[in-house]
């Protein structure tokens, strides 16, 4: 089980805020941590504070952008798998395995 570093877990806190459909508070967030059982820092918290339209600005630009890199990175490799094919057919070699 690996360890979440304690910025991302404000973070996260502040998504799953926002996923509920509540507004990001410091309050809710101490909450959240209370609850947990995680040490909780108000000046941290405070940084992931934001309305409902800013969580989901960054919510879609996060996702807008590695989606275009994710379908190149597939395109890339179907690519580099047909040229192999046809380096593996034209070598004229029969391989039986």
């Amino acid at each position: 089980m690996s360890v979440i570093p304690s910025s991302k877990k404000y973070a996260i806190a502040g998504l799953l805020i926002h996923a509920a459909g509540s507004q990001v508070t410091e309050d809710k967030i101490e909450e959240i941590f209370k609850e947990l059982k995680i040490k909780y820092n108000s000046k941290i918290a405070s940084l992931f504070v934001h309305s409902a339209e800013s969580y989901d600005s960054f919510i879609s630009s996060s996702f807008g952008t590695s989606t275009p890199v994710a379908s190149k990175a597939v395109n890339n490799a179907v690519v580099e798998e047909e040229e192999s094919e046809e380096e593996e057919s034209s070598s004229g070699v029969s391989l039986d395995f």
